[in-house]
């Protein structure tokens, strides 16, 4: 019996040698290489964001360059650029501050003499550079769907205090940087809470070479993701930035299921499920000007990228 597993084993083998290539195959490759780096993108997006919760927290070790510590908007955190021996496991969280207050480097990785370091990355992970992606803070004074036309919507507060990056002060006269406020710093404060925005440049192997949209085979990858991630494609269209992917994100509905809860007062009625999944979105022009994805110099969205935007306050 042995003997007879082993020659159909040894068959079946040599035949599959004679099986042809599924014609599919180039298709499926390239498919799951995209997956990988819309992974890969996101797994950066929750290591940001540690370092953002570390710095909003006060944790010994993730201290910003400026005092007391705490989150401002604005606030710009990536893989470093610099070359060096933990260039892959080293984020810069560089604070969005007028006096140029500076940038400080948090290690992901557990490195022997440094106390600041911890295992928060898998071992066998590496960073997108600062020149390829960014996770960049912001704070709002108001909800993130409102519009300048937004003049008697009680949720939005009425025509005065729009919507902007918020503000701090800084008392300098002792000759010691203080921040006095901060509506990132103080939850109250950030009535329109808090988002953290990721967005990355997209390699040229994912561009349609003639009219330079995004490939099938990224665009398959991105459908298999859950709504409830918000990722996908950015690119600039008629004055505003545009997405398209998946996304399940109350500010990007909300208006809708007012609108929708008025037309159906019926209690036993529910906004439905399916109208709060949405594939497309205009990102409000007053938050996500032209220039919001250039980080030191870098337009990271100048052909369009990835996207992903995630509550933080």
């Amino acid at each position: 019996m042995y003997l007879l597993m082993l020659l159909a084993t040894f068959l079946a083998s040599i035949h599959g040698f004679n099986l042809s290539v599924r014609p599919d195959y180039d298709r499926d490759v390239a498919r799951k290489k995209a997956m990988a780096v819309i992974s890969r993108f996101m797994y950066q997006h929750r290591y940001a964001t540690g370092v953002f919760s570390r710095v909003h927290k006060q944790t010994d070790g993730y201290i910003p360059p400026v005092a007391p510590p705490m989150v401002l908007p604005g606030d710009v955190v990536y893989g470093d650029v610099d070359e060096g021996e933990y260039k892959h496991y080293t984020m810069v969280y560089q604070q969005n501050h007028s006096s140029g207050a500076g940038e400080k480097k948090v290690l992901l990785r557990k490195v022997m003499g440094e106390a600041a370091s911890d295992d928060f990355m898998q071992a066998d992970r590496k960073l997108y550079p600062g020149d390829e992606m960014a996770t960049k803070l912001i704070c709002l004074k108001r909800k993130l769907e409102c519009t300048e036309e937004d003049v008697d919507d009680p949720i939005c507060g009425g025509p005065t205090g729009m919507c902007d990056m918020g503000a701090f002060e800084v008392d300098d006269g002792s000759g010691t940087m203080v921040l006095t406020g901060s509506c990132c710093g103080d939850y109250h404060a950030s009535k329109g809470g808090g988002y953290l925005v990721s967005f990355m440049k997209l390699d040229a192997r994912w561009r349609n070479r003639i009219n330079g949209g995004i490939s099938f085979d990224f665009w398959r990858a991105l459908e298999e993701r859950k709504h409830g991630e918000n990722v996908g494609i950015i690119n600039w269209e008629n004055g505003a930035w545009k997405f398209k992917g998946r996304m399940q994100f109350l500010p990007a509905y909300r208006k809708d299921m007012d609108a929708w809860n008025l037309a159906n007062t019926n209690e036993d009625l529910v906004y439905p499920i399916e109208r709060k999944m949405m594939t497309d979105w205009v990102l409000p022009k007053l938050i996500f000007t032209r220039d919001f994805f250039t980080v030191n110099g870098v337009d990271m969205c100048e052909d369009a990228c990835l996207f992903r935007i995630k509550n933080f306050l």
